[in-house]
């Protein structure tokens, strides 16, 4: 754990550093591209944390919230480089109804992160990603609801059962990436830690959409 977490934590106390210094002296733009490295690092640490710390009830009572629009900023500045270069079509929309929400903790950043991540990973450069946030109501209890959809080349049926069964997969996206799968299984878990649902509908060659709802009373 220390081996994964230590570098990321150096990262993040020298961009701290860096950002105060230079605010010293400002100087065009430098400051927020720090701030921007240490959003980053900041994402891979939230990652680490999810995978190596046991998900508990007492992650509910998590006291850092976000609100919707500051996860729309941070997707777009995180994904901007990678959507550039596969030439991807990217949207991000909040539903009227979901404006003034917030997430139910700061881990809903990194799980939406991980999902974007996922679908620039699997879709062929010229392809679109959209992100949807909405409000359902579900027996009489309203949800807020992430839905992530991609024109990618999809998953088989046993891909999608080993995710939505806890078990990490690794295959190479569209340009070679790597990865472990594990992105997907902390979303999984952070889920089932808010009593949500995640759902993955997939077709080979047709595309994925991931679908997480929260019951909103959980986040009192």
């Amino acid at each position: 754990a220390h081996d994964i977490r230590g570098p990321l934590q150096g990262i993040n106390g020298l961009s701290e550093l860096a950002i105060e210094d230079l605010n010293k002296n400002r100087n065009a733009e430098i400051p927020d591209y720090f701030r921007y490295i240490g959003e980053s690092s900041n994402s891979l640490l939230e990652l680490s944390n999810a995978i190596l710390t046991p998900q508990t009830d007492s992650s509910k009572n998590e006291p850092e919230k976000d609100d919707l629009n500051n996860l729309r900023d941070r997707i777009l500045r995180l994904f901007m480089p990678a959507l550039l270069n596969k030439r991807l079509a990217f949207t991000f929309k909040i539903a009227p109804e979901a404006n003034g929400l917030t997430l139910p903790s700061s881990g809903f950043i990194q799980a939406i992160s991980n999902l974007v991540a996922n679908a620039i990973k699997f879709t062929p450069d010229g392809g679109q990603i959209a992100v949807q946030v909405t409000v359902r109501t579900i027996k009489e209890t309203n949800h807020l609801c992430f839905i992530v959809t991609d024109t990618g080349i999809g998953m088989a049926e046993e891909t999608r059962l080993s995710i939505m069964s806890g078990i990490g997969t690794s295959t190479p996206g569209t340009a070679g990436e790597n990865g472990s799968g594990l992105g997907l299984i902390m979303v999984r878990n952070l889920v089932r830690a808010y009593n949500g649902q995640l759902k993955i509908n997939s077709l080979p060659g047709l595309g994925t959409s991931f679908t997480i709802i929260i019951p909103l009373t959980e986040q009192g």
